[in-house]
């Protein structure tokens, strides 16, 4: 299951929307996009590296599977989260100003107060 969950977490954004329509099993697919207090303008930019995020962290972490509760997994989530979201800078030009600053400010955001989230607190 979890090289299932592992193969899932590499997939792009563009892709990711694909697998998570099917809700394969046993995996939680809920998500709540960016969450707040994520600025409504970056939400919209950067949902599909969110959804993506979000896969990771109820399904690796503390929560329902549990598959790798462990810190270094959550900043491997993260690095992912980072990376999708630069790769939605890079894709959509004009998407945000300085939008390679704002993914780098959000990522900053989740690694200093995403660990009650990731631990399913």
């Amino acid at each position: 299951m979890r090289e299932r969950a592992d193969f899932l977490m590499a997939r792009t954004y563009r892709e990711f929307p694909a697998y998570a329509r099917q809700r394969e099993e046993p995996f939680d697919w809920d998500t709540d996009g960016c969450s707040p207090p994520t600025p409504r303008s970056w939400a919209r930019a950067f949902q599909d590296a969110c959804v993506i995020h979000d896969f990771g962290y109820r399904n690796y972490g503390g929560q329902r599977l549990r598959l790798d509760p462990t810190e270094a997994r959550r900043k491997s989530i993260d690095d992912r989260l980072l990376e999708e979201m630069l790769r939605i800078c890079t894709d959509r030009p004009g998407t945000l100003p300085n939008c390679p600053g704002t993914a780098r400010t959000m990522y900053q955001v989740v690694r200093l107060y995403g660990g009650s989230a990731f631990n399913g607190a």
